[in-house]
């Protein structure tokens, strides 16, 4: 069901450990990239669509779900490959789309968009988070969190 659900669609999965989810999205990217249809909002069809693996970004919460995600795609891949001669050319070509593909932490992705948009906000790319940054991100927290709940809470009482 995951699997298979249509592009537009929010897909939720919440499950534990060893219990598949990285397989899960793995096929799911697969199905993606081959079905290559989506919804037509304006005028409510499906229509082809042209996804790329390096268009994806697959978020993780550590490095080694991040490399085990990498190598069951590339894996998944392969085995598409085999199947027939019709997958070789498309499997070859994500195969060279997930070199760059962006698979990582939250983290590291955290600080990918930070250092992309860094001049967008007057700040040079090569900055970095050090515990006085941390320290001063602690102080205004504790500085605005009271006025941001009464913000916030009035806001729900319109």
């Amino acid at each position: 069901q995951v699997v298979h659900s249509p592009l537009d669609a929010d897909v939720k999965v919440i499950a534990g450990a060893g219990t598949g989810k990285t397989e899960t999205m793995s096929e799911r990217l697969i199905f993606l990239l081959a079905t290559g249809e989506g919804r037509d909002e304006n005028e409510g069809r499906t229509r082809p669509f042209d996804l790329r693996l390096d268009d994806v970004v697959l978020v993780t919460f550590t490095r080694e779900a991040a490399r085990e995600m990498r190598e069951r795609i590339a894996r998944t891949l392969m085995l598409r490959q085999r199947l027939s001669n019709r997958c070789v050319l498309p499997a070859l070509a994500w195969l060279m789309q997930l070199s760059t593909t962006q698979i990582s932490t939250i983290h590291a992705f955290g600080k990918s968009l930070s250092k992309q948009a860094a001049s967008n906000v007057g700040i040079g790319p090569s900055f970095t988070v050090s515990k006085q940054t941390m320290k001063f991100r602690e102080i205004l927290h504790d500085a605005l969190s009271p006025h941001l709940s009464v913000l916030f809470q009035s806001e729900d009482r319109l």
